[in-house]
């Protein structure tokens, strides 16, 4: 069991840490951590990407490294609700230098970063730890972890780890084509909104042990609000959208969090649901709103929220 603070770091520039616009030409050396994004509102929410597979030619300036790096915070910010908030984040990289390019077993990456028996990414969480300690120091809590995977190699996954999961470890494969949606389904919607997967994979009703389990998370800690194991509209967690005419599509679709039945979602299409959808629907996009809020330091209102939610309703309409 780790057991961590909570810490928020909104105004570090400290020794070991570089604004990446003030460097010199030259390379980048491990250990050095580089600040990309400074939150100029709220608490400061912390981001930490970290890369794998990446050697000495990789960590130039303007090298391999910083532009993936770059990229997946584009990526990470390419859609809203994050898109409206990107003052509120913190984004750093840590250089992480590895022997080897390629992620497999026994390849010595700096994380150790490989598949799993159950096809899922597995790598040294300890050394993942100490690494993003040097950007946020350490006790760290509410910061959510890009593992970059410098291959594409493995199927993405998101874990948590941290007093009551308080913080998420995204791992994500570089070079797969789907690399923006990639950032966005793990970091975004698993590592902030604390989302369920929407997509069905197994042709079979939901056990009643994971309901209970998700029944406890949610109620507890709030995760998985995307989904509900009713189907009643009156009573639904996304019951305040229902009756609300500018969310037509959003209604009671069986099947979500892997389950083909016994499980609902709000609307048919998400980010979270399948590959084609570059949107979070009404209820993901509320509970990202409402986590970026609470780790802020703000208030949360779902009146607030439906006023800002208003740019967003035109684009939902081309998926529904």
């Amino acid at each position: 069991m780790i057991k961590l603070k909570s810490l928020f770091v909104g105004l570090i520039l400290a020794a070991g840490i570089l604004s990446c616009e003030n460097l010199d030409d030259g390379s980048y050396v491990d250990g050095e951590t580089i600040l990309l994004n400074k939150a100029t509102k709220g608490n400061g929410i912390n981001i930490v990407m970290l890369g794998d597979g990446y050697i000495w030619s990789d960590l130039e300036t303007g090298g391999l490294y910083i532009g993936t790096m770059r990229k997946c915070m584009d990526a990470f910010f390419s859609i809203e609700p994050v898109k409206s908030f990107k003052e509120y984040f913190n984004v750093y990289t840590v250089i992480c230098e590895s022997r080897n390019t390629f992620v497999s077993e026994n390849s010595a990456t700096y994380f150790n970063l490989t598949v799993g028996q159950d096809g899922l990414p597995v790598f040294d969480l300890d050394k993942c730890i100490r690494s993003v300690g040097k950007a946020v120091g350490d006790g760290f809590t509410d910061t959510v972890i890009l593992l970059i995977g410098n291959e594409e190699y493995f199927r993405p996954a998101t874990s948590y780890f941290g007093d009551r999961d308080s913080n998420a470890v995204c791992s994500i494969c570089l070079q797969s084509e789907a690399i923006a949606r990639v950032v966005l389904h793990e970091s975004v919607g698993h590592g902030i909104g604390r989302l369920a997967d929407e997509y069905v994979e197994f042709d079979e009703e939901i056990p009643q042990s994971l309901i209970d389990y998700y029944n406890h998370e949610y109620e507890q800690f709030g995760f998985r609000g995307n989904i509900d194991f009713s189907s009643d509209p009156s009573t639904v967690r996304w019951a305040h959208f229902m009756d609300n005419p500018d969310y037509p599509e959003v209604g009671i679709f069986e099947g979500a969090a892997r389950y083909r039945s016994g499980i609902w979602r709000s609307e048919q299409h998400s980010i979270m649901t399948d590959g084609d959808a570059m949107y979070f629907n009404a209820r993901c996009r509320e509970l990202i709103y409402k986590r970026i809020k609470e780790l802020a330091g703000e208030e949360y209102s779902i009146e607030e929220f439906l006023r800002y939610d208003k740019k967003n309703l035109a684009g939902t309409r081309l998926w529904n």
